[in-house]
């Protein structure tokens, strides 16, 4: 009968307090496939076991859910659309998702916004968290494949771990408001955006981010052009420029040259470099192209330079015992765009850097025998 009852919610909408005073407990019974209104205060702990599978949990105002000891998989749990209305709730109760020693918990995802997020002593495999939250808190998790977005005012770490199996991809890009209370956070083989954990979080010794993979903006560019890179960039400067400044020279040198021992034809200086002597068509492309080549290495070696300066800048705050030890995304949006040319940039001087030296290779050389 339970079953039976159970099975004619499928693929229905229904509220969530109708759903708990049904005359047989649905405890220990699998809810497949339910829309559930949240208008009330859901509580389980204790007694028989909750089964939630393939379940949509809509939160109202004066939604709240605690699970303690349950199943819940495949189910997508979605909050309000305004953040105010928490915040000027009196019932502080109301938006909460309390997760408490479930069983089992896979394949779930949280969207919209909520009060409090907590997960706690869960194994919790394939989440999706893009919720926006006054507070989210991991306590006590291992947590598999997670990918985890959105904002939170306020986040706790408390003995947790997130790892990656093979295969997958996990990623920490939650942006924090407020602060951060991190005691023990292990990330292994995840994805991580720092800057938040760098700038908002109480005891950063307590984040183990060895293992983990930093995307954040100001990491890539401070791999790409500082460190040993920086050295790299401005020995391929010089490489670059080094001909064109022994071309002039040796066009300086000809110049000189009284015209009744040797007859040729002269030209300024600055066609010779940026045409090369050709004409028409040729000359146009070799022109676009040697632009090209001098606005990509001059564009390396601002970039260098730039980022070079705000790594000694961030070293400067964490000499000073600063919290801030990460560089702001604001401070980069004029080197975000330099990069995207120059990656754009680099394909065209690559394959022009390698006509270039299929013509060097093949001037004709006198032989002495």
């Amino acid at each position: 009968m339970k079953t039976d009852r159970l099975d004619s919610m499928k693929n229905k909408k229904i509220k969530l307090s109708e759903f708990l005073h049904q005359p047989h407990s649905p405890a220990d019974s699998e809810s497949i496939n339910i829309v559930f209104i949240v208008d009330t205060n859901f509580t389980k702990q204790g007694g028989g076991k909750y089964i939630f599978k393939n379940c949509e949990f809509l939160f109202t105002e004066k939604g709240l859910i605690r699970f303690d000891n349950c199943i819940i998989e495949n189910c997508v749990f979605i909050g309000i659309n305004d953040l105010e209305l928490y915040s000027k709730e009196k019932n502080k109760e109301n938006g909460n998702i309390l997760i408490n020693q479930c069983e089992h918990f896979k394949n779930n995802r949280f969207k919209g916004v909520f009060r409090n997020l907590s997960f706690s002593h869960t194994n919790i495999v394939n989440l999706i968290d893009d919720s926006i939250c006054i507070k989210t808190t991991f306590s006590s998790l291992k947590i598999t494949n997670a990918k985890i977005n959105g904002q939170c005012n306020q986040l706790i770490f408390n003995y947790s771990k997130f790892i990656t199996s093979k295969g997958n991809v996990s990623i920490w890009n939650k942006i924090i408001l407020d602060g951060a209370k991190c005691d023990k956070a292990i990330f292994d083989n995840v994805r991580v955006n720092p800057f938040y954990l760098a700038t908002k979080c109480d005891n950063k010794a307590s984040l183990d981010l060895s293992r983990a993979t930093l995307i954040d903006d100001w990491s890539r560019l401070r791999k790409k052009y500082a460190g040993i890179s920086l050295f790299i960039v401005f020995i391929l400067t010089f490489l670059f420029f080094l001909p064109l400044l022994t071309q002039s020279f040796f066009l300086l040198l000809t110049s000189k040259i009284n015209s009744t021992i040797v007859e040729f034809n002269s030209t300024p200086l600055w066609k010779a470099l940026l045409f090369g002597g050709k004409e028409n068509l040729s000359a146009f492309l070799y022109f676009c192209l040697t632009i090209v080549l001098i606005l990509y290495n001059s564009g390396r070696l601002w970039m260098t330079i730039s980022i070079a300066k705000l790594r000694e800048e961030e070293n400067f705050l964490k000499d000073s015992n600063f919290q801030l030890v990460s560089i702001h995304p604001e401070k980069l949006k004029t080197q975000l765009i330099v990069d995207k040319l120059l990656n754009f940039m680099f394909w065209i001087s690559f394959v022009y850097s390698i006509f270039k030296l299929i013509d060097t290779l093949s001037i004709q050389v006198p032989i002495f025998s």
